[in-house]
């Protein structure tokens, strides 16, 4: 199944969404407060439970490709489904990323 979806950077991080055919969800990206090392990963993501609350739902780690373009890898929780997938740069919109299924983007 593919999954889809965007995010727009702010000040502290990135809002967008991620969906496919079964999911369609608001998510937040935001620095990670627990980052000590530089494996961890460097935002939290967060999502909406049916009630409308605030819930950790992953997190992204910055990678830099075989190509040298810089993304983010993202491994997320929705709907009981680990989800993976990885934010790359919209060509020439500032700012903006596009969700493709996990792969090693060269």
């Amino acid at each position: 199944m593919t999954t889809a979806g965007t995010l727009t950077e702010t000040k502290t991080g990135f809002i967008g969404h991620i969906s496919d055919l079964a999911f369609d969800a608001d998510i937040e990206l935001v620095p990670n407060p627990r980052k000590s090392k530089e494996e961890h990963p460097k935002f939290v993501i967060y999502g909406k439970s049916p009630r409308g609350r605030r819930v950790e739902i992953g997190a992204a780690w910055s990678r830099i490709s075989q190509n040298d373009n810089e993304y983010l890898s993202m491994s997320l929780s929705i709907m009981g489904n680990q989800v993976r997938v990885n934010a790359l740069p919209d060509g020439d919109k500032e700012g903006q990323l596009f969700l493709r299924p996990f792969a090693n983007p060269e």
